[in-house]
């Protein structure tokens, strides 16, 4: 073989390794670019996932606000509710104590109570709304009755000695009530 075809033959070879080389180079550089592409893609998935998940949770958020708000707000309006009833039951049940007040029923039965109490504690005194007084002062012999200086819609108090005071009133008894009826409601 000659000269010629010899550098003819290592330059075919070494056209052919470039090429070659080349080829690798290029497909190297395609893997890179696909990878970075793919890790691009990827980063660019996870920011859009933490977005959404960002809006989604401040519309959660939102949404929860909202329903703490209509929560508030309904028990506001029951408390409303239930205000408006307990007053609408005392305001009935005040007008039946002051209409039973003036019924010779409560007259016979205030008389017993007052004349069942005097046997069992012997006051010094009994204490009636003025009402009362005037109605029953001079029909009650057991013990000396006084007008009360404070309105109690009816019933008495006793007074024992001069530091015991038995409250047998309508109002302390309605009182009693409505507290006990307002922690139930």
């Amino acid at each position: 073989m000659d000269i010629a075809k010899k550098i003819e033959s290592f330059h075919q070879i070494a056209i052919d390794d470039a090429l070659s080389e080349k080829e690798q180079a290029l497909a190297e550089l395609e893997n890179r670019f696909n990878d970075a592409c793919e890790q691009y893609k990827n980063t660019v998935e996870k920011e859009a996932m933490l977005k959404l998940d960002r809006k989604n949770i401040i519309a959660h958020k939102k949404l929860m606000t909202e329903i703490m708000e209509e929560g508030v707000k309904g028990k506001k309006a029951l408390l409303l509710r239930r205000s408006e009833l307990l007053d609408k039951s005392v305001e009935n049940v005040s007008k039946r104590l002051n209409d039973y007040v003036l019924t010779p029923e409560y007259q016979k039965r205030l008389i017993h109570d007052i004349d069942s109490a005097c046997e069992k504690y012997k006051p010094l005194e009994v204490y009636l709304t003025l009402r009362d007084y005037k109605l029953l002062g001079d029909k009650i012999k057991s013990v000396p009755c006084k007008q009360s200086h404070i309105d109690f819609i009816g019933g008495f108090k006793l007074k024992i000695n001069d530091n015991l005071i038995i409250d047998n009133t309508y109002l302390t008894k309605f009182t009693d009530a409505k507290q006990d009826m307002n922690f139930k409601i």
